[in-house]
């Protein structure tokens, strides 16, 4: 395992080293056992983010029909209360940060106002 002293990383404890891949120190008595958990953990977080990426995907998708369906009967692109539910059920689940993703997943499926 190659280590990086970590005084050059931001805001780490001063003359420890690292696995820089893991962040896992080198020197601790469990690094084997880190590393291989750490490495199992992110390809979990790898194929949950493919997932995640497939389906915004077909949110988008999935919003455009709606958008295509209300213009073409008159209505208009954009459903402000629809769009308030939306921003508020993130919200309530993931708070403030809840709200600044559903304001993206909302830009991603219906383009910039």
């Amino acid at each position: 395992m190659s280590t990086l002293s970590l005084d050059t990383a931001l805001g780490a404890p001063l003359g420890l080293a690292f696995d820089p891949a893991t962040g896992v120190r080198a020197e601790a008595h469990n690094a084997t056992e880190a590393v291989e958990a750490v490495l199992a953990h992110r390809a979990a977080i790898d194929e949950a983010d493919r997932c995640l990426i497939e389906l915004i995907k077909e949110r988008c998708r999935l919003s455009g029909e709606v958008q295509k369906a209300r213009i073409s009967s008159g209505g208009p692109r954009v459903v402000r209360g629809r769009e308030q539910h939306i921003v508020g059920s993130y919200e309530a689940e993931f708070g403030v940060v809840g709200q600044e993703f559903a304001r993206l997943l909302l830009e991603l499926g219906r383009g910039r106002l």
